[in-house]
């Protein structure tokens, strides 16, 4: 994003507009609302699923409280210090946190099944201790993702020649 602006431009920083604690606080507040829905009224326990797939259903609910932390810890983090590029990365935060979270989970779950079977013990709390992980640090899981990649479509770069060192033979003429 950096090398979008031109030579020479400022970076554009304000103190940070108050509506997105609020929202943040709204994102964290319908999770924990909904959690306590999930523990306290079965009725919405039987409504929903108990898997989503191979996934506990519970899996997307992990990634986007994870998204919704890393959301307000960049709040609490730059709020003196606000660049408006990222307004609208704070209104999504927690719904890409859930699904970079699942598909963080999925891929687990697939490696884990192609490894070995018998290896581990796979329970709900592994996914979502996972998911919860990976929609925290999204970035960070989606430049792994972008590496795994390259390794199968980005073709090979050549090896540059090492340069001799100073004083070696290769340097010294020949008589």
């Amino acid at each position: 994003m950096d090398g979008e602006r031109g030579a020479g431009a400022e970076r554009t920083v304000s103190p940070m507009p108050v509506r997105f604690f609020w929202i943040a606080a709204g994102w964290l507040v319908l999770l924990v609302g909904l959690f306590v829905l999930w523990q306290t009224w079965s009725d919405f326990r039987d409504w929903l699923p108990a898997q989503l797939g191979p996934l506990p259903f519970e899996v997307p609910w992990f990634g986007a409280l994870g998204g919704s932390m890393i959301s307000l810890a960049g709040i609490f983090r730059h709020n003196r210090e606000w660049d408006p590029k990222y307004d609208y990365w704070h209104y999504a935060r927690p719904l890409v946190g859930a699904v970079i979270g699942s598909i963080g989970a999925l891929l687990f779950f697939v490696l884990t099944e192609a490894a070995d079977r018998d290896s581990l013990d796979l329970n709900a709390t592994v996914f979502d201790a996972l998911a919860f992980v990976i929609g925290y640090r999204e970035k960070n899981f989606r430049d792994l993702i972008e590496r795994a990649a390259d390794v199968f479509f980005k073709p090979a770069e050549p090896e540059p020649e090492p340069e001799p060192e100073a004083g070696t033979e290769a340097e010294r003429p020949r008589l």
